[in-house]
């Protein structure tokens, strides 16, 4: 496991590589722009399926122990979207009409 670091180094290397800190809720998230090819694919949640979900390609994980991210293109098709960090799951309400 990584060494945690202060939260001035943090904001210091954060601000080098032009990426936006906000805490919420306790956890902090760090917002970046970036340039990733992206296709459509077909996503599948419980029994949940999903078409022409937009898709970014990344050639390697963007952190540790990361193999997917759910993202905007899957996320806009729910009327409410709830991280329950504490029961560790995802809640997706209200599917919404169009997608």
């Amino acid at each position: 496991m990584d060494k945690p670091i202060s939260k001035d180094v943090l904001r210091s290397k954060a601000g080098r590589a032009g990426i936006a800190l906000n805490k919420i809720n306790g956890l902090i998230v760090g917002l970046t722009e970036q340039n990733i090819p992206t296709t459509k694919t077909s996503v599948k949640l419980g029994s949940m399926s999903f078409d022409s979900v937009p898709t970014g390609l990344h050639q390697k994980p963007i952190f540790s122990g990361e193999s997917g991210l759910v993202g905007n293109g899957l996320l806009a098709r729910f009327e409410r979207v709830t991280f329950d960090t504490k029961a560790g799951r995802l809640v997706l309400d209200g599917r919404r009409a169009g997608f």
